[in-house]
């Protein structure tokens, strides 16, 4: 199946790129002063991905789900568009994702074949929801600055982090720092806070994948105890 999807993704971007191609006399330049229309919004992506793809790729489309088009893509036609599209750039189209709060072109793309598949299928594209997914991720994956480490502590290191889902926030993100002194291993959580723990801990977290958090939550509340028992 995975091969399958990404065979299809060659074959979506050779059409796209052959209809790019024939139509650049009818497409206008863009402010990166190439041959390639830039869209101004979500809407106007549809409008030109509809006008680039042949019926034939729109009906495969239809045959996928959310996701293995989404995934699918991300490294063929996403990449198209985050290089064409100018979303690294500047691009009236970057500026206009920026101005809904998403500045990773990654991101931008990720939302386009998304949108573009819900456009598509007759589903709601909820995009207050997908950027609201978007800066939750890099709210939890962004280490934790100097000025906000636990009491005490000045220095430390960052050397792992651990990806989870979490029932109530969506996406999660766990941090590993080591305190340079002491060489105290401390876990930072976005939704959990600052906790004091050991390896064992950290050996359990990394085999722990579907339950993630609730092993999250088991041992930052027997680290708390401890540490409060301490105090």
């Amino acid at each position: 199946m995975k091969t399958l999807t990404i065979l299809k993704g060659i074959l979506f971007v050779t059409l796209l790129t052959a209809c790019g191609q024939t139509s650049a006399e009818r497409l206008q330049p863009t402010t990166i002063a190439d041959t390639i229309y830039i869209p101004k919004n979500l809407k106007d992506c549809f409008i030109q991905i509809d006008q680039l793809l042949s019926d034939s790729v729109k009906k495969a489309l239809s045959l996928q789900t959310e996701d293995e088009f989404s995934i699918g893509m991300h490294r063929s036609f996403g990449l198209w568009i985050r290089n064409n599209w100018g979303l690294w750039k500047g691009s009236r189209l970057s500026k206009f994702f920026n101005g809904i709060g998403i500045f990773h072109p990654d991101d931008m793309s990720g939302i386009i074949l998304d949108s573009y598949y819900r456009h598509s299928t007759g589903k709601d594209i909820k995009l207050e929801e997908q950027v609201k997914y978007y800066q939750d991720y890099w709210k939890v994956t962004k280490e934790p600055s100097k000025d906000n480490f636990p009491k005490g502590v000045e220095e430390m290191q960052f050397n792992s982090s651990y990806d989870y889902n979490s029932k109530t926030n969506g996406h999660g993100c766990v941090h590993v720092g080591t305190q340079t002194k002491f060489k105290d291993i401390w876990l930072y959580d976005y939704y959990l806070g600052w906790t004091k723990v050991n390896t064992a801990d950290i050996k359990k977290i990394e085999r722990n994948l579907d339950n993630r958090e609730q092993v999250l939550i088991e041992i930052y509340k027997r680290s708390n105890s401890k540490q409060s028992d301490v105090r």
